[in-house]
């Protein structure tokens, strides 16, 4: 424990170890007093004018020589001493690299010398710290301060406090520093501040007519007819904004203020069988950011709409209509596109265009999709050769000023100079010049360089994301071959076939990436999905390659796709999907193993580029994925990288489910996108089932105690302690006997390929079936995943038959689901022998 010295040293006392922390302590001698400080550093690292240390002290604490001076020279070595030697050997040898860096650190670490000039640096730098009680970038600031005080420009209120400044203007809605009203009034008449006004002024009016609505309970369903009729009675409602992710809150737009003052002033509204407080809508400008007039899709509303028709068919020809862009969209996705091509053609020769690919050109595109487009010269860049001395090098089109590119424009010969990522820097930078100008309506670009292929992605017309590629004659022909699959059925099926499956995919939110593992399904996979199956089903043929090759970046692109009849299939049959665990290639119409794989393609830079992942297609029902997808034309490219086991998974049980409810109502498209549908008769929830099994005379007893030996015995299912009831009625010809049930794993899940293992290490538990099953369970229950459902079995005697009924009473409908999907199969085929033995346990 240490205290402030006194002028002549220490205070003189026996022991300070029962003071505390800024307690006064009084000198028994002079009589000053003192307040106590605790630390644990040293005197030198405390003292000092500013109490940050002694300057003068030249001493290292461990932190500062283990951790602070090796990151010193560490830094030192890669920006400073061996930038040059490193630049050039990565342009040599960029595998290399790291090898190389490893050795430079190791020679500059052991060279005493220059540990000893990056040490006095430290503490030369220390030592100011200590001296003056500022860092680097305060004492700069002081100096600049300084400077600008002997040009005369007395614009500083105090050295002493940096962030103070007299004479300063602050712009709050821009959030910017002028140094002058001069400046300041100049930055208020430009254009950037007006138009933040504009969007400020439109935001507080929004706000001003518009109210919130909180605390809506998400099991409820409420329509925007119920909302609106609600809020009638205060004024015209123009629009609704529904919390569609969890439906627990609303926002109302009104076309007047007056009329959400009047809502407001109620504070409580009924809607529907709730009463929900109503408050004004608040918008912060400062964090509310600028963000594109994106079209996003609300798939309840679309399944709302397709409610009422009564096929599969009729369904799936409504959904194209709304949820596919229509010829207008796609008319005005075009025009952007040119749009472009003018704007460029201010910077590029004249014969240079934007055209557009993906999925606005292959009528496979949704009202959420952006537009993907390429830039293109006359002649592939591949094939321009430079032409001439005349023509700019690397260094001077991305040094020079974007102004010189306008008096020189850049030619093809040029551009093929510089890498695919130089490319799209270049393009970002003329794109930003572009909006600075207003050639164009484009806003928000930015490069991304790390993509597969480099692009710029942009805004136009603060409606439409637009990401520009350069040179993308693959994504072209790739999107030319999709769009002939699509279309060469006369009766449309295997487009609607691909736009169903991407829908029933977005409803089921797969589609959506997830930022922490990087995973995700796009649109291109799942057509590649689709068109494999239709292959392995001999309904298409696979590529076939035209007479005239066509060769692009090594990969040949061309390709014809022959017309076919598929108008005696109906579009419900297609979706059940059976696939095996190889490889899906759509160039040979196939699946194929990995070594197959090898041998159809045994060039190395393929094998080699190649990589595996986990998306396959191999269960009994649809989609059960861990498949890797090689690209039909870039065979190199293996499109289901991206896709992680987790969203593999998630895929396989929502899929697993859409095909058992559609089993139920085979002619409806809405089976397969709920969980519950409310049909007919004879349907089935997602929380009850009822399973109707043919028994000959055995009593409903005796088929209890069978179907709990199949619970406990074999799937290990815990028995738990059953509520009493009401009595039944005495009128009641309903016979009925219920037992409950709580699962605690998984074991239902993996059981044929654990049952094929313990068949081929032990044949002789094959010949009796109830003990494989439970030597099944007792392995899976070792590796399987924890659960909870707690569910009530019920069977009932009605005249001469039996039925099963199973109620969730809580756990996850979901996972209850998949368990009802396995028992339809496994107790039918074991109950039948249970009842016929004589050792049935009866309790």
């Amino acid at each position: 424990m240490k205290t402030e010295c006194a002028a002549d040293g220490p205070i003189k006392t026996d022991d300070l170890h029962h003071l505390r922390e800024g307690d006064i302590f009084v000198d028994s001698e002079s009589g000053q007093k003192f307040r106590v400080r605790k630390t644990a550093l040293p005197q030198q690292s405390i003292g000092g004018p500013h109490g940050v240390g002694d300057p003068n002290d030249r001493s290292l604490r461990r932190l500062e020589a283990d951790v602070l001076i090796p990151n010193r020279m560490n830094e030192q070595v890669q920006k400073v001493e061996c930038r040059e030697s490193l630049e050039v050997f990565f342009e040599l040898y960029a595998v290399r690299t790291c090898n190389v860096l490893d050795r430079l650190l190791n020679w500059e670490f052991n060279d005493p010398w220059f540990r000893q000039k990056i040490t006095d640096e430290y503490i030369k730098e220390r030592a100011e710290f200590r001296r003056t009680g500022k860092n680097v970038m305060q004492r700069r600031w002081e100096d600049y301060c300084e400077y600008k005080k002997k040009r005369g420009h007395s614009f500083i209120k105090s050295t002493n406090d940096i962030s103070k400044m007299s004479g300063v203007q602050w712009c709050d809605l821009c959030k910017v520093h002028l140094s002058s009203e001069a400046l300041l009034h100049m930055h208020n008449n430009g254009k950037r501040h007006h138009r933040k006004v504009v969007e400020r002024d439109a935001l507080q009016a929004l706000a001003a007519r518009s109210v919130f609505i909180s605390g809506l309970n998400p099991e409820i369903v409420i329509t925007e007819d119920e909302i609106s009729e609600a809020l009638s009675c205060f004024g015209k409602v123009e629009k609704i904004h529904l919390d569609i992710r969890r439906g627990k809150y609303v926002i109302v737009e009104f076309d007047q203020e007056f009329s959400a003052h009047k809502a407001v002033f109620e504070d409580k509204i009924h809607i529907g069988h709730q009463v929900v407080p109503i408050r004004a809508r608040k918008i912060n400008f400062d964090q509310c950011k600028t963000k594109s007039k994106i079209y996003a899709i609300d798939t309840n509303k679309l399944i709302n709409e397709i409610n009422g028709l009564a096929t599969f068919a009729g369904q799936v020809d409504n959904l194209l209509e709304l949820y596919c862009l229509s010829d207008v969209e796609i008319a005005e996705r075009i025009k952007c596109t040119h749009t472009l091509t003018v704007a460029l053609s201010d910077y590029f020769s004249s014969d240079v265009h934007v055209r557009i690919f993906g999925s606005s050109s292959t009528s496979l595109g949704t009202k959420g999709s952006d537009i993907d487009a390429s830039l293109f010269f006359n002649i592939s860049l591949t094939k321009a050769h430079c032409a001439g001395d005349l023509v700019r090098n690397k260094y001077t089109l991305m040094t020079c000023d974007v102004t010189a590119l306008r008096g020189r424009k850049i030619c093809a010969e040029e551009y093929s100079r510089l890498t695919e990522a130089d490319r799209v820097r270049l393009l970002n930078k003329i794109m930003n010049d572009i909006r600075k100008r207003g050639t164009a309506p484009v806003s928000d670009q930015y490069p991304i360089l790390d993509a597969r292929c480099p692009l710029v992605r942009l805004t136009v017309n603060r409606k439409h994301i637009v990401d520009l590629s350069v040179d993308n004659y693959l994504g072209c022909a790739k999107s030319s071959w999709l769009k002939s699959v699509a279309h060469c059925d006369s009766s449309q099926l295997i487009r609607k076939f691909l736009v169903s499956f991407r829908f029933w995919v977005h409803t089921n939110e797969l589609l959506k990436t997830d930022e922490k593992q990087h995973s995700h399904f796009n649109a291109y996979i799942l057509n590649l999905l689709c068109v494999t199956y239709l292959q392995l089903c001999n309904y298409i043929p696979p590529l076939q390659r035209a007479e005239k090759e066509v060769i692009v970046n090594g990969w040949r692109i061309d390709f014809i796709v022959v017309d076919v009849d598929l108008s005696c299939l109906t579009l419900d049959k297609l979706f059940k999907l059976k696939l095996k665990d190889t490889i899906l290639c759509p160039y040979v119409g196939n699946a194929v193993s990995f070594d197959q794989f090898q041998q159809l393609y045994p060039d190395s830079s393929i094998q080699d580029a190649f990589k595996l992942a986990h998306l396959n297609i191999q269960a009994k029902t649809s989609l059960n994925l861990h498949e890797n997808f090689a690209d039909p034309l870039e065979w190199s490219h293996n499109v289901s990288i991206l896709v992680s086991e987790k969203c593999i998974g998630a895929m396989r049980r929502k899929m697993m489910f859409a095909l058992s409810r559609m089993k139920i109502v085979p002619d409806s498209f809405l089976a397969m996108l709920q969980e519950a549908c409310s049909t007919d008769a004879g349907t089935k929830s997602s929380l009850e089932c009822v399973l109707k099994i043919n028994v000959d005379d055995y009593q409903a007893n005796q088929c209890m105690d069978a179907v709990n030996y199949i619970f406990v015995n074999i799937l290990a299912f815990s028995p738990a302690v059953e509520p009493f009831e009401k009595r039944p009625r005495l009128d009641s010809t309903l016979n009925e006997l219920s037992r409950i049930y709580l699962v605690k794993q998984r074991t239902w899940e993996g059981r044929r390929q654990k049952r094929r293992q313990i068949m081929r290490e032990n044949p002789i538990v094959s010949n009796d079936s109830l003990a494989l099953e439970e030597a099944v369970t007792q392995q899976i229950s070792q590796i399987s995943e924890e659960t909870s459902l707690f569910f009530k079995t019920y069977v009932k005697q009605k005249a001469a038959e039996y039925f099963l009924k199973f109620v969730l009473i809580s756990g996850s409908p979901v996972e209850f689901n998949s368990l009802i999907h396995f028992l339809q199969y496994f107790i039918p085929a074991h109950l039948s022998r249970l009842l016929s033995s004589f050792d049935v346990p009866m309790e």
